[in-house]
């Protein structure tokens, strides 16, 4: 069953309580494996130099140092320099001078206040700088410099977040901050008792029905049979989606209740607060039609407004801008001249702009996420008056951060469990090894290890594995739908043993092959397996079981190497073109990333890939530019869409006493288009209608920007049947170059005809629809709405005829040669003018119909088609968007013309946003014209009257396509 969002009203998972505090964002991120939540507060929330995860760094690492026999030897020195630098301290001057290193140690140690800590922190570094700064220490300063920097480099690499207010929430009884995706429901009782697990032992002791991997299901709208007891709140179905629901409801449940409720966290005081303002991601390949389903889902079972839930933000972009706030909230001048020193200058920004791009690898538990960022950094200090005293510079400087997503790419089941899948049918290959070590395709571990494809197990050996060690349910079958099935015992059991064993490698201090895994056949597994025929001949078998560091490797390898190599197709489809573009930063993130020799294979394949010249040239990368977040693997993307909507700390007055300060601007993240689209071609190949960086610069003309961009592709000729696809590589493998995005099924007959025309519409929510209308074979002419004079289009215009110099473009009163003309704003000399309309014949450049006086009503009327004796273009760009409409100056062939292009008029309050895109309309009397918004088409609902009305344009939405998913590689269908 195709999954639509559901009209009914339905009433809140969550209770109704009092109003929450509006500047408190909860960013809600529910995974494949693992769910996190991170709060955003920045109410009475005093300001930090430093983050208090530095300073306790920086404890330890001075607390280790002062505990070296070097430094041990000048314990007198140290108090001494310690006590004068304390008077200057306010913070310190309430501690009693400390009598010996151990008493200095132990301040140390404990943390006291936070503010005495840091300050007492600083001051004993300063201490010990100073010392070791000492001519007559020179010996010592050889011997304990490295170990000094090397503490500041482990201190200063910590994520500063609490200086950016935000507050990763201990969701978990243990005090952690993950839970599993694992929703136990009561069998008979509510939905809204259902809570996600704590820990996988939770499945053998949980009394309710387990649904695992919850986040496979925002693919489609699924019936669950089990829930037929089960109460669920009015306006809810039997359906994932209520699953889904109280998955997220639990995540915030725990959140005000168990964490704020019970003041858990270190300097965030919100009891009894409710949160009203939600940031949920979502995965890189969600298609539109499921996020449209989970923003609805999210919204109704919270019951929060539209306006208080943002879907802003993918997996990928979220945890790019993750690394992004990793690299300026912390010890930001570092920040700025590693960003610096790693960037590109801009042209013509007079060494005043710098470009850095930065490749974001997520590999989760589900999901494989892929984003690529263009970062621009600008110095927006003031340059020094003429005249100014020649003095050395005090002040910071004022810097700005825009990051622009230049594309994005991955795959909905290329992360953890397909891993975690692999392992387990090698350790069912194990075991069949054990028991049935005379069977003729024995041994059979050697070809599980060996298969470099991405299916779990090679065909044979799984069948053969079925038959001798099975754990599939006898009532699972595989088929293209995504619904729970049932699982076995022994599934779960030694599903449970393989996830464990990936989480836990072999302690080098016990076995020389560190990161291999043992699994134990002891009494204990046995008796917990179910009374099967092989688990009976297994408790005859006790020892370990050991998959080493190089066959854990060779199970890895295939994944990240796919992976990888999407990221690196990604970077050579966005880069290719550029011969100065340079790859500068990787940035691997999610739990995947985190296992012993992912960054080998990912800097590997990036290099192989990266270096090819055929289907374009090499792109430079900088090898040592990979970043592996090991602190916040897996809430990284959570934290940086929660700073994102947030906003960054951002206070020029710091300036004044020598920082630098750092605005950033998350606006342009979306303003381009992220992915490639395609329509679907023969032998599976999809070629791009629609480009990724394309921008989103059209919008229709109510003027709302922010919610109504778009970006639109040429006019083709419609076949019967339309299927548009998300280019995910061009050359990664043949089975996953592209997953569907839309279908439009139209009446064969008028399709073969070769008169219908489309244009694909694709929104900043990357929503597809189709905009049909009628023409002739040879091509379309689109009516655009005769708004001439009305409120949306400038009543002032331009004509091209009252310049003699332009007569030779006209024949009589008709244009029939388009001169060059661009626009400039006026006043605004430092701007490159915008071209408008290229130079060439006006049958090129005028494509669509402007009807008649009242042509298009009579059409209307009597269903026929209107006059078309008058052609008109749209512009090829938009004007410059300004903070309030203005006047533009047009340059036609090269010279300034004296008349001026005018936006409509608005009254206060009644037009359109300031962002709104205001575009130009030249017909062919040589008449410009300024729009606010796109210049809308003459539209019907009604196909008929598109048929009958030739010009006149009919938008219908793409169906949802079957979502790519491969039941082979999904560990919950019970047939494995």
């Amino acid at each position: 069953m195709m999954g639509t969002p559901s009209t009914t009203s339905r009433s809140p998972l969550r209770a109704s309580g009092p109003a929450g505090r509006a500047d408190v964002i909860a960013g809600v991120d529910l995974g494949t494996w693992s769910s996190v939540v991170t709060l955003f507060c920045n109410q009475q929330i005093r300001a930090l130099t430093f983050d208090p995860a530095v300073i306790g760094k920086l404890r330890a690492g001075l607390a280790d140092l002062l505990g070296s026999p070097e430094l041990r030897s000048l314990d007198a020195e140290i108090r001494t320099e310690l006590a004068e630098i304390a008077q200057q301290a306010a913070e310190l001057r309430s501690l009693p001078p400390f009598r010996s290193l151990d008493e200095l140690i132990g301040h140390l140690g404990t943390g006291d206040d936070p503010q005495t800590s840091a300050a007492l922190t600083r001051a004993t570094a300063v201490a010990v700088e100073r010392l070791l700064g000492y001519q007559s220490h020179s010996s010592l300063r050889a011997t304990l410099a490295l170990r000094l920097h090397r503490m500041y480099d482990t201190a200063f690499d910590q994520p500063a977040l609490r200086v950016s207010h935000l507050w990763p929430m201990p969701i978990n009884r243990y005090g952690t901050y993950e839970v599993t995706s694992i929703l136990s429901v009561p069998r008979e009782g509510d939905i809204t008792d259902g809570h996600l697990l704590d820990d996988t032992a939770s499945v053998f002791t949980a009394s309710g029905i387990q649904f695992p991997g919850m986040k496979r299901w925002l693919n489609r709208v699924q019936p669950v049979n089990e829930l037929m007891d089960v109460r669920l709140p009015d306006g809810w179905l039997p359906e994932s989606e209520v699953l889904l629901g109280q998955a997220v409801h639990d995540l915030v449940r725990r959140v005000e209740t168990d964490v704020l409720g019970n003041s858990l966290v270190d300097g965030l005081d919100l009891p009894g607060a409710r949160l009203r303002q939600f940031v949920a991601t979502y995965p890189t390949t969600l298609a539109p039609q499921a996020k449209e389903r989970m923003r609805r889902f999210v919204r109704d079972s919270l019951g929060c407004l539209d306006c208080e839930l943002r879907m802003s933000w993918d997996e990928a972009v979220g945890s790019g801008m993750y690394f992004v706030m990793r690299t300026m909230a912390g010890f930001r001048e570092a920040g700025l001249d590693a960003f610096r020193h790693r960037a590109r200058p801009l042209p013509g920004m007079d060494g005043r702009g710098w470009r850095q791009h930065m490749l974001i690898i997520d590999i989760g538990g589900g999901t494989t996420d892929i984003a690529l960022l263009a970062i621009d950094l600008f110095d927006r200090t003031a340059r020094p008056r003429a005249g100014a005293d020649d003095e050395p510079e005090t002040q910071g400087r004022e810097y700005e951060l825009k990051p622009q997503v230049l594309g994005t790419t991955g795959h909905p089941q290329l992360g953890g469990d397909l891993l975690t899948l692999r392992m387990f049918y090698w350790l069912k290959a194990a075991i069949a090894d054990v028991l049935h070590a005379d069977h003729p395709q024995a041994p059979f571990v050697p070809k599980v290890i060996g298969s470099r494809s991405l299916n779990p197990v090679p065909l044979a050996i799984r069948q053969a594995l079925r038959d001798l060690v099975p754990t599939h349910h006898k009532d699972a079958s595989h088929g293209p739908a995504l619904t729970l099935r049932p699982r076995t015992a022994s599934f779960e059991k030694l599903w449970t043993e393989v996830e464990n064993g990936k989480a836990n490698p072999v302690d080098p201090s016990v076995c020389q092959d560190a990161g291999g895994r043992k699994f134990r056949l002891s009494e204990a597994l046995v008796k917990e397996l179910p009374d099967t025929e092989w688990s009976a001949k297994l408790a005859a078998h006790t020892g370990d079981i050991e998959l080493t560091a190089d066959e854990f490797g060779s199970l890895l390898r295939p994944i990240v190497e796919v992976a990888a190599g999407l990221a690196a197709d990604l970077v050579r489809r966005s880069l290719g073109d550029d011969p100065d573009a340079r790859l500068d930063i990787v940035a691997l993130s999610g739990r995947t990333t985190n296992m012993p020799g992912v960054d080998r294979i990912v800097a590997d394949t990036l290099a192989q890939e990266l270096a090819r010249a055929d289907g374009g040239r090499p792109v430079a990368w900088d090898p040592g530019g990979i970043v592996v977040e090991r602190t916040h693997a897996k809430q990284a993307a959570s934290i940086g869409a929660t700073w994102a909507a947030g906003g960054d700390a951002y206070n020029p007055g710091e300036c004044d006493f020598g920082r630098d300060v750092v605005r950033v601007d998350v606006g342009n993240l979306l303003a381009t288009l992220p992915v490639d689209l395609g329509l679907a071609g023969p032998e599976g190949k999809s070629e791009p209608v629609l480009r990724a960086g394309t921008p989103f610069d059209m919008a229709d003309p109510s003027g709302r920007f922010a919610r109504c961009s778009f970006t639109r592709s040429r006019w083709r000729r419609l076949s019967p049947l339309t299927s548009l696809h998300r280019i995910l590589a061009s050359s990664v493998r043949e089975d996953i170059h592209s997953m569907m995005w839309g279908v439009y099924g139209h009446d064969r007959d008028e399709a073969n005809s070769g008169t219908v025309w489309f244009q694909i519409q694709v929104d900043q929510e990357l929503t597809p629809k189709l905009l049909l209308c009628k023409g002739t074979a040879d091509g379309v002419r689109p009516w655009l709405h005769p708004d001439e004079g009305a409120a949306l289009a400038s009543v002032a215009k331009v004509d091209l005829r009252s310049q003699q110099r332009l007569a030779d473009h006209f024949d009589g009163q008709k244009l029939v040669t388009v001169p060059r003309i661009e626009a400039v704003r006026v006043g605004d000399t430092a701007a490159a003018p915008v071209e408008l309309f290229a130079a060439g014949p006006a049958e090129q450049a005028l494509t669509c119909a402007v009807p008649t006086d009242g042509g298009a009503q009579r059409a209307w009327d009597a269903g026929l088609a209107g006059d078309f004796d008058r052609t008109a273009g749209i512009s090829a760009a938009p004007l410059p968007i300004t903070a309030a409409p203005d006047r533009y100056r047009l340059v036609v062939d090269g010279i300034e013309i004296e008349e001026d292009l005018e936006p409509p008029a608005f009254l206060p309050g009644a037009g359109p946003g300031m962002n709104t895109p205001y575009w130009v309309v030249l017909d062919d009397r040589g008449v410009l014209r300024v729009h606010a918004g796109y210049p809308a088409y003459l539209a019907t609902d009604s196909l008929k009257q598109m048929r009958a009305c030739p010009g006149v344009v009919h938008v219908a939405d793409m169906e949802e396509g079957d979502p790519m998913w491969d039941p082979r590689w999904d560990p919950f269908t019970g047939d494995h």
